[in-house]
């Protein structure tokens, strides 16, 4: 038995980038997470609440979900996983509390086994002078739980590493009855530690606000927040702090949430995210993102070209004039 063990714990040791790391020591940003400042409104949560339910998810097929990045992030000696989303080629978008006093990490893009290298995945360095984290974050309500990360070096667009879409400025639903989609590779069961070594997805109805309150019986949720519904026993779990919200419309993909955080063991409550549109404006000042995206830069140079032929045509016809 012991050689198997040993052979395991060599298996899950890789190099990145040229350094060695130990996949098996990668542990949820919760379990970093100082619950002992939480206020007695969440305090409640922290009972364990003891269920067998599997939090019901399917295994994402290779390519499915592009702007998902895996985040390994130091804290200390300590290396935390937490999820985020392809911003840009630049910026990733992710929990505050994913990289709250973090001295930096890596990003791993195109990945379908985390654990696994292949040629078709990216992994780009950062800092801790990279983050940027909303200055007004909360760590006891969980309140301004979005961050933004600079990487060391510009990512590829590729089939498996493509930027998400965000709602644009004007957008002012709640998407409340609209299916969200989740992603990550947090714990697959509400009774295991173990996280998932493939990207795995689910689905579930996004819940009005009033809803979420009144569910969650706290003050805590406010028009910051956006509720995935947990009546179906599909959730987001520790690993999957910072992941995205999505929802499909016109078979287009939008990002409306971030992953914040859930009740003990993910269970028994709706799962809650911060919701983008509310801070759309922080997320493009803090990044090189922009509304519309692609569809912007295409806009502009259709705009600079017919600028360019509205002067060349008042610069031949005021030559004939001349002649």
């Amino acid at each position: 038995m012991k050689p198997l063990l040993l052979l395991l714990f060599i298996l899950v040791v890789v190099t990145v980038n040229g350094v060695e790391i130990d996949w098996s020591k990668a542990r949820p940003i919760a379990d970093f997470d100082n619950w002992d400042e939480l206020k007695e409104q969440l305090d409640i949560w922290r009972i364990p609440q003891h269920n067998p339910r599997i939090i019901n998810g399917m295994a994402a097929s290779i390519g499915q979900f592009p702007f998902q990045v895996s985040l390994y992030v130091n804290m200390g000696s300590n290396l935390a996983l937490c999820g985020g989303s392809v911003l840009t080629q630049n910026y990733v978008l992710t929990a505050a509390h994913c990289v709250a006093g973090a001295s930096g990490g890596m990003a791993i893009f195109g990945a379908y086994n985390r654990v696994i290298e292949d040629s078709q995945r990216q992994t780009v360095n950062f800092t801790a002078s990279d983050v940027t984290i909303h200055l007004q974050y909360v760590v006891n309500s969980f309140l301004n739980d979005v961050a933004t990360i600079r990487l060391n070096n510009p990512i590829t667009y590729t089939d498996r590493i493509r930027p998400i879409r965000l709602p644009p400025p004007e957008e002012q639903r709640s998407f409340a009855g609209l299916e969200g989609t989740i992603t990550g590779y947090g714990r697959t069961s509400a009774d295991s530690q173990d996280l998932s070594e493939v990207l795995r997805y689910t689905s579930d109805s996004i819940l009005t606000t009033t809803k979420c309150v009144e569910q969650w019986e706290n003050r805590y949720i406010t028009e910051q927040h956006i509720c995935l519904s947990a009546d179906n026993s599909r959730f987001a779990c520790n690993g999957d702090s910072g992941g995205p919200l999505t929802v499909t419309e016109n078979s287009q993909t939008l990002q409306v949430g971030i992953a914040s955080f859930a009740a003990t063991n993910c269970i028994g409550r709706p799962t809650v995210y911060t919701r983008v549109s509310y801070f759309l404006p922080w997320i493009e000042a803090n990044s090189d993102y922009r509304s519309g995206g692609i569809h912007s830069a295409k806009l502009n140079s259709m705009l600079l070209v017919l600028l360019s032929c509205f002067f060349v045509h008042t610069f031949v016809n005021s030559n004939k004039n001349d002649l």
